[in-house]
């Protein structure tokens, strides 16, 4: 029994420890305006301390001044033995202003999903002496602020990036002490919901090397510091 309280304390912990970090592809992107109809592909990858992202995303502009992505891919957690996966999407709206610096604001959402985040552990006959679920969904928003470099080097661009990153995480748990051992399965459940706020900030580069292809580098702070970097096609 003490074996499954450390397995569900260091879920917990290990759970918690990742939500600072996200798991998705970053920002990737200005604000400048993306001609209706546009669509975009690319992959990348997010790295950081004790997690890291490979995945890809694809973009539809629905109009120059608004559109949509969604992202998926895989997540190599350090202190989890298993990888797992995070799937997200998300929306631009590029301000429609002429302004000294394009702006826009961008909502995401992202899902890790790991196999050891429930599961039960049998005790004598079959029965479980322990039971956990663990389920984590985030959520951003941020301004993103951008300058085109044309006159330095063609096809440069950098941003900023400003917002705030909210992660909720619910953890259901049960424990029976001695089940069919003659204790009538006396134990102990609950579950409870944690929602983490962090600042988001940080700012990148991107290449556009010409009308197809574009990579971008950058570095976020979301409780903990990671860099980004890919590429982007676009049709």
């Amino acid at each position: 029994m003490k074996r499954v309280l450390v397995i569900m304390m260091v879920l917990a912990l290990t759970a918690g420890h990742a939500l600072g970090v996200g798991f998705g592809l970053g920002v990737g992107d200005t604000a400048a305006k993306l001609d209706g109809g546009t669509f975009r592909v690319g992959g990348g990858a997010v790295v950081a301390d004790d997690v890291k992202f490979y995945g890809g995303r694809a973009t539809f502009s629905v109009m120059d001044v608004l559109r949509v992505f969604v992202e998926g891919g895989v997540v190599d957690l350090d202190m989890w033995d298993d990888n797992g996966y995070g799937v997200g999407g998300g929306v631009v709206f590029c301000v429609p202003f002429d302004l000294p610096v394009d702006l826009a604001v961008r909502l995401g959402i992202v899902k890790p999903v790991f196999e050891d985040m429930s599961g039960t552990v049998p005790g004598p006959g079959g029965v479980a002496a322990a039971s956990w679920d663990i389920s984590i969904i985030g959520g951003n928003a941020a301004v993103i602020a951008s300058y085109d470099l044309e006159q330095l080097v063609k096809g440069l661009s950098v941003y900023a990036v400003g917002g705030v990153n909210v992660i909720r995480t619910k953890t259901e748990w049960s424990v029976t002490v001695d089940p069919g051992l003659g204790f009538g399965g006396v134990g102990a459940s609950d579950d409870e919901t944690d929602t983490a706020t962090d600042p988001m900030v940080g700012g990148g580069v991107l290449w556009s090397m010409n009308d197809l292809i574009s990579i971008y580098a950058e570095v976020l702070h979301i409780d903990d510091v990671f860099g980004a970097g890919g590429v982007r096609i676009t049709f």
